[in-house]
């Protein structure tokens, strides 16, 4: 069995080195737009709390759909193909993109922000030297 596994990689390596680059594209292509996605809406959620909940619940909500059912559903919007794929990976990837990122922000400790502050550091600078590290 091993060995006409070998074989068939061997005869076929032109069309599985390109089913690879499908595959990693997909993958990446889904992990940009979640984090495109996430980050942004992770950080007005975890400053806002009050906007936390609309933010988070429809995104927890999508957590418990299964990648196969989100595939059929774009099946009649998105046709078949890449696509679907990336829609429905990224679909499945902002929820934990999400939570982390609220996570994250939120466990900044105060003292951090106020020695910033205290510093002289503006906001913007307060968010790309200390929040996000």
């Amino acid at each position: 069995m091993w060995a006409k596994m070998l074989e068939y990689i061997l005869t076929h390596r032109a069309a599985l080195l390109a089913q690879i680059g499908t595959h990693l594209w997909i993958s990446l292509a889904a992990l940009a737009a979640a984090v495109l996605i996430g980050v942004p809406c992770g950080y007005l959620a975890a400053d806002s709390p009050g906007i936390e909940k609309w933010i988070s619940a429809p995104f927890h909500v999508l957590r418990v759909i299964p990648s196969l059912a989100i595939l059929v559903l774009l099946i009649p919007v998105a046709g078949t193909g890449a696509l679907p794929a990336v829609i429905a990976l990224t679909i499945l990837a902002v929820p934990p993109v999400l939570l982390n990122t609220i996570v994250g922000f939120r466990d900044v400790l105060p003292f951090m922000t106020e020695s910033a502050a205290g510093m002289g550091m503006t906001d913007k600078e307060i968010l790309w030297k200390v929040r996000i590290p």
